[in-house]
């Protein structure tokens, strides 16, 4: 038996991956919310936490029976994004470069259930009872253009790709611990549409086309380490777009309704 753990369950992707992995043979799915499981999904097991509660979200952990499971897989497709019109982060109060609230919600979340996770597999281990771990986190395909608007954003999904592949090439981790990190471009979110209410989101992704491209890679053991990219082709699209401040400020700014 799996036991699939999709943290920020109530979001699209996260939803989207549930329903995705809700029919499967000898497949559990467990969602961790923050407040009430709003999707209409049966035999989900709820996990009610705020995932920065690090003492909340380690007790949970530390509940989970695995008495019938030898493979987890967590899913994490949350974090925060801020455009940074300055190129400056907002709030950095240790001045690491990275806006403090960006880095929260994408690291510190991810590290919350993460970590107790592996503590967890490896007291199971001691006893002989061998568990795998995929974990899979998200970023964007832009992040590779190191773009001023976007700093504390890439800077922190970089911090959780790295996190993934050292981990994932440890020797007392090898053939327990797997990897998958998904770089996308523009998708239809709840939150995406907020933030660029005036978009043409003829070419954004959806959530269904994400899962479906990176859940089979999760369910494959054999992959310890795999780093994709999942987008629609754009006609004519140009990478220099990317290296264009100007450019991408006027196409920001537009989409998001600023002058």
């Amino acid at each position: 038996m799996r036991l699939i753990i999709i943290s920020g369950a109530n979001g699209a992707l996260g939803i989207a991956y549930l329903n995705y992995f809700k029919n499967k043979t000898d497949i559990k799915c467990a969602a961790i919310v923050r407040s009430e499981f709003r999707a209409n999904i049966p035999n989900i097991s709820v996990i009610n936490a705020d995932l920065l509660n690090a003492k909340k979200i380690k007790a949970e952990i530390e509940n989970i029976d695995l008495s019938e499971i030898s493979d987890v897989i967590f899913i994490h497709p949350v974090g925060k994004f801020k455009f940074e019109k300055t190129g400056k982060p907002e709030i950095d109060e240790n001045n690491d470069g990275i806006d403090d609230e960006i880095y929260e919600s994408n690291v510190e979340t991810f590290l919350n259930v993460v970590n107790p996770l592996i503590v967890k597999l490896g007291k199971e281990a001691k006893n002989n009872n061998f568990i795998s771990l995929a974990i899979c986190a998200f970023g964007s395909i832009s992040d590779r253009y190191n773009i001023r608007f976007w700093h504390s954003y890439t800077k922190a999904k970089n911090k959780l790709k790295n996190f993934i592949w050292y981990i994932t090439q440890k020797d007392s981790y090898r053939g327990l611990i797997r990897g998958v990190f998904v770089n996308v471009s523009t998708t239809d979110t709840g939150n995406e549409n907020k933030l660029r209410p005036f978009a043409d989101k003829k070419y954004w992704l959806s959530c269904k086309e994400i899962v479906e491209q990176s859940a089979p890679l999760l369910l494959e053991t054999s992959v310890q380490w795999k780093e994709i990219d999942i987008y629609k082709p754009v006609p004519d699209f140009n990478s220099n777009y990317y290296t264009n401040i100007g450019k991408i400020l006027k196409k920001w700014n537009k989409e998001m309704g600023k002058k």
